[in-house]
């Protein structure tokens, strides 16, 4: 059952649901049958994997990959040419464009993972500090002030359009967190 969530783009979202949301929303047939398919191929990807002279290859490729294809739904492109380009770039100071952002991005899954491994597991610390990983900055939650907007890119009828407004502010990100 898909629901449709309508709401001003042009406002803030402040009305997102709990965190985590509850069993009965995410374990649902579906769900549990995804994950038990899921579970296969991971079984069988360990398998194969141990044949692999080195399994960290696999890893930092996935990784990678998933930093790409993030980038992507931000209008980031990038060829796999031009990505493994960059891997071989003497130094970070002289990358530019859409490879130092996916490289940011990947450094910033692999910060994402290391703090879940933690006790604390996923706070808003983790977001915060995953953030400012992928930014470069030390920026926090945006104030309630803030008045950031997606705007979907390009030139055509849509270009300039928004798409979404987040929340805005820590305590309606808290609050959502309890």
């Amino acid at each position: 059952m898909k629901t449709t969530i309508k709401y001003d783009r042009n406002l803030p979202y402040n009305n997102l649901p709990l965190l985590p949301p509850p069993d009965n929303k995410i374990l649902t047939v579906e769900i549990l049958q995804a994950v038990n398919k899921a579970n296969k191929a991971l079984a069988e990807l360990k398998g194969v994997a141990q044949t692999l002279p080195n399994q960290g290859m696999l890893i930092n490729t996935l990784a990678l990959r998933e930093a790409k294809a993030s980038t992507e739904i931000e209008n980031i492109f990038i060829t796999d040419d031009e990505l493994y380009k960059a891997l071989t770039a003497d130094n970070e100071q002289t990358l530019k464009g859409s490879a130092k952002e996916v490289l940011r991005y990947r450094d910033g899954l692999w910060k994402g993972y290391k703090l879940l491994k933690k006790p604390e597991g996923f706070t808003i610390k983790l977001i915060i500090e995953v953030y400012r990983k992928i930014q470069q900055t030390t920026d926090g939650i945006r104030p309630p002030q803030a008045s950031t907007v997606i705007k979907k890119r390009g030139s055509g009828h849509l270009g300039g359009t928004v798409i979404y407004t987040p929340p805005r502010g820590e305590k309606v990100i808290e609050q959502k967190s309890l």
